[in-house]
């Protein structure tokens, strides 16, 4: 008896598992399939009653997937003692979906989730209806390399599924010599303030000026980027876009509420190869179905329903799980074996897995957008691989040409261009017109920006010009590993182009790619001759210092006073004047003859006759012979300064003159780098020394100023010193090399920028160009050079001019005073007489004694003597005087 009752007691609770068994759908709320899914439930549980299947229920739930709903959503359904769950979810949903109830041991089969790291320990339970997109990713590949599209962007949305569902294709084009990825863009799927923040994404995708365009993102979110797009004219003639499986597989929302439904005609896109049964189709509209419902997520969903039954084992025990009481499904990994085991010939194909849970369909359709839906115009499976397309297909704008990825003009695109306040490259327009608008290239004009506007109009594009805040060319911080100026700029792409004239090198080459060379230069040095060391008209002053030239006049006087007193005192000298000797010569005349003694000559009445003042004088002359000789010698020194600087005609020579010279370069041009990598020593010496220049107004400031060589390319200093005609210029024994212009690393523009540029270095635009502002700093200055062989000019020698020009004028003041004194003595012997008179009678006697050069006067026949005349004048006053009554000629008789 209790074995009958418990045996009955099990049946009913196997027949009460049995009846109670629920399997449900689940879908996001605001799909715009909500209530195509829900007809699909219904119709395939009509399906199975109507094959006598009573012990399964199929029931449909929708929540908003982006809320906390969600999880109480899967709460209710492990309460209601589900036995599987089919997700129509993303993949960034289906993962957390899998996680979920994994964890209870309940299956979940995804039936679009297509990510392909959704597969993990952690969602070990999960069963996918579609292929992961590696599969999709193959297909799009080989679909570029059918077409020969070498340069693609790519477009996802930030999410797993647009982030990992081209994982695939990136990795197959990485390996690829032809195919490059110029731009990866990925957007916010969160709308903002009423839009979505993808005109970022597709604006850095037209400066990368790719044509060939994947998107890979919700058909809705699609739905928003191709409306940006179109704005931008990205979905004009010469564009590509190749649409996922999501976007393709859905083209009525992609055209919702679109009023030009051929607004996207030409897209081409990917989808998986499935022929949905006719029957089904027939049976679905029959049962209340709409003819745009019949998609392939419609159909594939109604194969993971019967797939679900299908599987179901013939004996177990529904779950009892609860979020309150989490436990794992005992029968849970039975069911999950047993759907992966199952094949069947479903609406779709034939449904069969392997055993990680993935579907053994690899099939994809290659679609191109016509009117309101996509056509089939290929096939790709992972075998065959892309087989041969149709003809006919069609294109965005022009439906009869394939868009080439080839980058040929810039048009509609604006430009920053970096550049460099340097003559004669770029000069800044300083007028009241372009005040505040220092990024106008009107505003700016030069060698380089000549070059930049024919490249705007050639190529059909617009820029403005910024300058790096450092001011530099760039170069490397070795110790930071970081670059400085315009390079540092194209590193962190601020700007677009570096349009100054930059040297090519190896460290900078590592961080950025250089276009088409545009000239060659040389690196030159520049320093100042020495015909301009004489601009100074009292270089003859120099040799000695003032302090020493002020010691030696303070010396002549005071021996010459000196000498006087030993001579009224030395015993000698009174003597020679007993015996009748000369008289002794007087302060005056011993100054003059200490005086010509330093200038080399014998001046005076006489020497001294005391030894003690002649000794005196033989120590000043043997004085005067050793300050002469150090003159002499520093003078010729002074001199021959030229000579010294024209000796220096290379670098090494400049380290050997480091005592007479200074140095600088342009701080993080290219010399200075090139100088501080250079094997050689001495270049190292040369860079560690030198002085780092702000610009080339400081450098002429420098070399003007004398004993400073610049160091820079030879155009450079042949345009800052095209009117500097006393200058020395050497070439350096550093190798030549080109400058042109840098773009950051893999830019897009690279390759049509240097074409472009050496389009013009052939056709002779460049030469042009260079003639105009490089070469106009061409200096004509015959006979520059100052050398011992070129004559003392009268610029040279001016100053000893002015000097004797001087002296002429003090020894006129003084013939001027002694005349004031003896005319003032002459008074004093007869106050009766005009002063007056008496100054005026000797001017004019001395003026006709210059003429007759005659030491008296002629008077009425009578020669007098000047002490007759001066006597005559004192002692009668009725007679003429000379000044008074008679005229010069008279006086001459």
């Amino acid at each position: 008896m209790n074995i009958v009752a418990t045996t009955l007691l099990i049946t009913l609770s196997y027949l009460q598992s049995v009846i109670a068994s629920k399997i449900a759908v689940i879908a996001s709320c605001d799909s715009l399939y909500t209530n195509a899914y829900h007809r699909t439930v219904d119709f395939a549980s009509k399906k199975l009653q109507d094959s006598d299947v009573y012990h399964v229920e199929v029931v449909f739930r929708c929540y908003d997937q982006s809320s906390i709903r969600g999880y109480q959503t899967m709460c209710d359904l492990m309460s209601e003692q589900v036995v599987a769950v089919i997700t129509l979810g993303g993949s960034s949903v289906v993962a957390k979906e899998a996680e979920f109830f994994s964890q209870v041991n309940i299956p979940i089969i995804s039936v679009g989730a297509s990510n392909p790291f959704l597969m993990s320990t952690s969602r070990q339970f999960l069963i996918r209806m579609v292929p992961p997109d590696t599969f999709q990713g193959a297909a799009i590949f080989d679909l570029l390399k059918e077409f020969k599209w070498k340069d693609v962007s790519i477009l996802g949305s930030a999410d797993d599924y647009g982030i990992n569902g081209l994982i695939k294709l990136q990795d197959l084009i990485s390996r690829d010599r032809d195919v490059t990825i110029r731009n990866i863009q990925y957007f916010d799927t969160v709308v903002k303030n009423g839009s979505h923040s993808i005109r970022e994404n597709l604006r850095l995708i037209k400066k990368s000026l790719t044509k060939i365009i994947i998107l890979n993102c919700s058909a809705k979110n699609a739905r928003h980027v191709f409306r940006e797009a179109k704005k931008m004219n990205l979905l004009s003639s010469g564009y590509a876009w190749i649409t996922t499986d999501s976007i393709t597989s859905r083209p009525e929302v992609l055209l919702e509420n679109e009023r030009n439904k051929s607004i996207y005609d030409g897209l081409l896109g990917t989808i998986q190869a499935v022929d949905i049964s006719k029957k089904f189709i027939d049976e679905y509209l029959d049962y209340g179905g709409y003819t745009n419902e019949t998609t392939l997520w419609i159909a594939i969903l109604y194969d993971a329903i019967m797939l679900s039954y299908k599987a179901l084992p013939p004996e177990y025990m529904t779950p009892t799980s609860s979020c309150d009481t989490p436990s794992s499904w005992d029968y849970g990994e039975t069911y999950l074996n047993s759907i992966k085991k199952t094949s069947f010939q479903g609406v779709t194909g034939n449904i069969s897995f392997y055993s990680n849970g993935l579907i053994k369909r690899s099939i994809y359709s290659i679609m191109n957008k016509r009117g309101t839906k996509f056509v089939k115009v290929g096939n790709w499976d992972k075998n065959n691989g892309l087989s041969t397309l149709s003809d006919g297909i069609e294109f965005l704008g022009n439906p009869t040409s394939k868009p080439s990825s080839d980058i040929n003009t810039l048009s509609g695109q604006h430009l920053t261009f970096g550049v460099i306040f340097e003559a004669p490259y770029a000069f800044k327009n300083k007028s009241i017109f372009c005040k505040g608008k220092e990024e106008d290239p009107d505003c700016w004009y030069g060698f380089c920006v000549e070059l930049n506007n024919k490249l705007a109009k050639d190529l059909n594009f617009t820029y403005r010009l910024v300058e790096p805040p450092d001011g530099e060319y760039g170069r490397l911080n070795k110790n930071l590993g970081t670059y400085t100026g315009l390079i540092k700029e194209l590193q962190h792409r601020n700007i677009d182009l570096a349009s100054a004239p930059l040297t090519i090198n190896t460290e900078r080459s590592v961080a950025v790619d250089f276009l088409s060379d545009i000239i060659h230069v040389k690196s030159t040095s520049v320093y100042l001759s020495g015909s301009e060391a004489y601009s100074n008209r009292f270089f003859f002053l120099g040799p000695l210092d003032p302090f020493v030239w002020a010691a030696i006049v303070a010396v002549i006087f005071f021996l010459g006073v000196l000498i006087t007193c030993l001579n009224y005192i030395s015993p000698v000298s009174r003597y020679n004047k007993e015996k009748g000797g000369d008289k002794s010569p007087s302060v005056y005349n011993n100054v003059f003859i200490v005086a010509s003694g330093f200038v080399g000559r014998e001046g005076g009445d006489g020497i001294p006759e005391s030894p003690a003042a002649r000794f005196m004088l033989i120590a000043w002359w043997f004085f005067t012979t050793i300050i002469i000789s150090m003159y002499t010698a520093n003078l010729t020194a002074f001199v021959t300064l030229d000579q010294a600087g024209s000796n220096i005609k290379s670098l090494k020579d400049l380290v050997n003159h480091d005592h007479a010279f200074s140095w600088g370069m342009l701080s993080g041009a290219a010399t200075e780098i090139t100088l501080k990598n250079h094997d050689n020593s001495d270049f190292q010496r040369l860079a560690k020394n030198g002085e780092e220049l702000d610009g080339t107004d400081q450098a002429t400031t420098y070399v003007n100023k004398g004993k400073f060589v610049f160091i820079d390319e030879d155009v450079t200093i042949d345009y800052m010193f095209r009117d500097h005609c006393n200058i020395t210029i050497f070439n350096n024994e550093l190798q030549s090399s080109g400058i042109t212009y840098a773009v950051p690393k893999n830019s897009p523009y690279k390759a049509l920028l240097s074409n472009q540029l050496l389009k013009y270095v052939e056709n002779g635009y460049i030469q042009t160009v260079k003639e105009k502002w490089l070469q106009s700093g061409e200096r004509y200055c015959p006979n520059s050079n100052f050398g011992s062989t070129q004559p003392f000019t009268i610029q040279i020698l001016s100053g000893l001019f002015v000097l004797l020009s001087i002296a002429m004028g003090i020894s006129f003041f003084l013939i001027i005073c002694e005349l004031f004194y003896v005319s003032y003595t002459s008074w004093k012997k007869n106050p009766k007489i005009n002063y007056l008179s008496i100054l005026k009678t000797r001017i004019k006697r001395y003026f006709c004694q210059a003429i007759t050069n005659s030491n008296s006067t002629k008077l009425n026949n009578h020669v007098y003597s000047e002490m007759e005349i001066e006597h005559l004048n004192s002692t009668n006053a009725n007679h003429h005087h000379v000044t008074k009554s008679e005229p010069c000629n008279r006086l001459q008789g």
